[in-house]
């Protein structure tokens, strides 16, 4: 087991996070590059294939979603972890440059992503349920259908909801970078950790999704449904969105804990 010493010295400073974030840019682009193009290109493909498939069988469209989403989610993996590792450790923590091999810290990683997507599930279901019992007893809408949103009160719960998701995400988010490099962390301890840093977690890791709203927001009203050069240039887009926050994230655990030992764990294929 690995420990993971607190640094009490200072509170996280965001700057020095993302000051962190651009010299592992210039330091590492072309490994970077290299560990996200497979994955990208993968999902690119089978993304358009998958909505191919599904113009010809509309019947099957639940089964490509499905599938869809969960090559997303292997794809995220594998650039996920990447982008750990090579902050964290080293592009040479890379069982190849393309990053295109199974570990322990995949699986872990994998597992850890798999039960937070369930958990928010969870949370976002019961708020649904929630919301639904709060406006039973209101006048329905012109369409039959509660108005969830007419009362100032929905509207603050979804909201506190949401931001509290959120916030406690983004404390326990520090299990990811740990898990890619090898390291033994718990929610509990990246609770303990990230204490009295919650809020400038939130903030490393949704500044490149507000720095890029615009364009997000540009590509989602413009782009055309189930096209497949949408898709292309939403997963094009979103990319930088995705590198930026992991490489992020791992500056903030880096700087929240001890340094991890470089080759503590290669991250040895499974067989």
């Amino acid at each position: 087991m690995n420990s993971h010493a607190v640094r009490p010295d200072s509170p996280l400073s965001v700057a020095e996070v993302y000051a962190d974030v651009w010299q592992t840019l210039i330091a590492h682009w072309p490994a970077l590059m290299s560990a996200v193009a497979l994955p990208v290109a993968g999902e690119i493909l089978l993304t358009g294939w998958l909505l191919g498939m599904s113009a010809e069988n509309g019947d099957a469209i639940d089964q490509v979603i499905l599938f869809s989403s969960l090559l997303r989610l292997l794809f995220g993996v594998w650039i996920a972890v990447a982008c750990h590792r090579i902050t964290l450790l080293g592009p040479r923590s890379l069982a190849n440059a393309w990053a295109a091999y199974a570990s322990r810290p995949h699986m872990a990683y994998l597992g850890w992503a798999v039960l937070g997507a369930i958990a928010a599930w969870l949370v976002s279901l019961a708020l649904f349920v929630l919301l639904i019992s709060v406006q039973a007893s209101e006048a329905p809408s012109d369409d039959g259908l509660p108005r969830l949103w007419g009362n100032p009160a929905t509207l603050t719960l979804a909201l506190t909801t949401t931001v509290a998701l959120v916030y406690v995400a983004s404390r326990l988010a520090l299990v990811l970078p740990a898990a890619a490099v090898g390291h033994m962390l718990g929610p509990i301890s990246a609770w303990r950790i990230s204490t009295g840093n919650g809020w400038r977690l939130v903030a490393c890791q949704i500044l490149p999704i507000l720095a890029l709203f615009p364009v997000l927001l540009t590509v989602a009203v413009f782009a055309e449904p189930e096209s497949a050069v949408s898709e292309v240039i939403a997963t094009l887009v979103s990319l930088p969105v995705l590198v930026v926050t992991l490489i992020a994230l791992s500056c903030a655990y880096r700087r929240l804990t001890a340094p991890p030992a470089e080759g503590n764990d290669s991250g040895d294929a499974v067989a």
